[in-house]
């Protein structure tokens, strides 16, 4: 029964807990010992019933853990690991979840680092679905609970991107934006720092045009868990932003519904929404633009005044003669009243100066915050050309996806969506026989009741009613 599995497994902890080297004299004689008492919990693992159990587990656990830790246990752990993974599916999560508990509380990182190093060289034949399968979900699991421990083994594992199975490749893409994720949390943000971001968002930005459809899927997902981060990337969201609508083309109907979805994700997280408020109306942010040049124009010099050299002559006192310093003498009092005069003129030169120099830098910083939220309107602009097109589509699921997103980009005041609203109209004739036209037919009306029917939250209930009246 469980109680008494667990009084075993309780009784093996306390066992592996004395100082086994006192009694066994040899180092085999200890590891045949650990051996008597590790074997049966691997064959307890083996039971997918038995593993769903968190006390059992976590006793087990427990006992590897020891033994790995205090008895040298750690080549043959590596070895039943490894082997486990290869014969059973179910063992994926748990024993990422075994590694991670024994680099945390037993400090013992150093199995994980073997086991990914050896995962990492291994290849796999073309007809082996179960084994890429298997160490796929444990690698991703590890790089969630443990990302400190597999980003240092991250240029060998990266070795499974020139893999065959797409299961691997798509292992890996999961695994970047894993690491992505955790270093954006990292509080220290030094040059490391930044060149391990910039590693994993190229290998995430090259995987788009992976020769399988699963794992170009794959990556736009992860694109969109990146989205949803505190930490924003504003220039590594242009480029997925680009890289979206190209893949609004794709053959695969999948990846072309994902492109739709991420597109969404960007519009709804993106960060030019701290000075004007979130929408993204093109002729708003150009007139804008144009309003910042004009201050810029007026602030900045003419051409014709490059510089203000100050060009008053000094004259060298030991080159005149004894009358003419008589001379220079009597009339000191007036020189000092006149040097103070342009000593107070040309600080106040200085100070404007400074304050205009200010003024212009900060001009400058909100010049380029408006030409980036341009860029990104414009790549939305003709997105939602392809996104039009997309209505038409045979596959239902697509079809819904690009209602979606004409419903968020409406909330958001993209010009160009007005036409994808007006033509997602003719989808009301969706042929109704088939739960997907069905579907289809049902979202549409939702969708345009959200349209046109609920008034943002912000309104009155006069201004709400009007703006319900006039959408009519």
């Amino acid at each position: 029964s469980s109680a008494q599995l667990q009084s075993a497994l309780d009784i093996m902890c306390k066992v592996l807990k004395l100082k086994l080297g006192k009694i066994f004299l040899t180092t085999s004689d200890r590891d045949t010992f650990v051996g008597l008492l590790t074997r049966p919990v691997y064959m307890v693992l083996e039971s997918e019933q038995r593993v769903k159990s968190t006390t059992i587990r976590m006793h087990a656990f427990k006992v590897l853990c020891i033994a790995v830790k205090h008895h040298g246990h750690a080549y043959a752990a590596q070895i039943s690991i490894v082997q486990n993974l290869t014969y059973f599916e179910h063992l994926s999560e748990p024993m990422a979840e075994f590694l991670h508990i024994l680099a945390e509380q037993y400090d013992y990182p150093q199995l994980a680092d073997e086991i990914l190093r050896e995962l990492s060289n291994k290849d796999f034949n073309s007809n082996d679905t179960k084994g890429p399968k298997s160490v796929s979900t444990f690698m991703v699991k590890l790089s969630e609970l443990a990302p400190r421990v597999v980003i240092k083994q991250m240029t060998m594992i990266a070795k499974q991107l020139d893999s065959e199975s797409y299961t691997l490749r798509c292992a890996v893409i999961e695994i970047c934006g894993n690491m992505v994720a955790d270093l954006s949390k990292q509080e220290e943000r030094g040059e490391n720092h930044k060149s391990q971001l910039n590693a994993f968002f190229d290998v995430l930005e090259e995987r788009f045009l992976d020769v399988n459809p699963y794992a170009r899927c794959k990556v736009i997902q992860v694109y969109i868990k990146i989205c949803e981060l505190d930490q924003k990337f504003p220039k590594r969201r242009q480029r997925a932003a680009e890289l979206a609508a190209r893949s609004l083309e794709d053959k695969s109907s999948n990846v072309r519904r994902n492109a739709i979805k991420l597109l969404g994700t960007l519009i709804k997280t993106h960060p030019f929404s701290v000075m004007h408020g979130g929408e993204l109306n093109y002729s708003d942010w150009n007139s804008r633009l144009d309003a910042v040049d004009a201050q810029l124009n007026a602030l900045k010099p003419p051409a014709e005044t490059p510089g203000l050299v100050d060009k008053t002559t000094h004259v060298d006192t030991d080159l005149l003669d004894e009358a003419t310093r008589m001379d220079i003498d009597d009339g000191g009092n007036q020189e000092d009243q006149m040097d103070q005069a342009q000593i107070i003129a040309k600080v106040q030169k200085a100070q404007e100066e400074a304050a205009t120099s200010e003024a212009i830098g900060k001009l400058a910083l909100t010049r380029r915050y408006y030409v980036e939220a341009l860029k990104f309107v414009e790549v939305l602009h003709g997105a939602t050309t392809t996104i039009c097109q997309l209505l038409g589509s045979k596959n239902k699921s697509e079809v819904i996806e690009a209602m979606d997103y004409f419903k968020i980009g409406d909330a958001y005041k993209i010009e160009q969506n007005k036409l994808g609203i007006r033509r997602m109209l003719r989808l009301i004739w969706t042929k109704g026989n088939s739960d997907e036209g069905k579907g289809v037919q049902n979202h549409l009306i939702e969708c345009y009741k959200t349209l046109f029917f609920e008034a943002p939250d912000s309104f009155s209930a006069n201004d709400a009613a009007n703006y319900v009246a006039r959408n009519m």
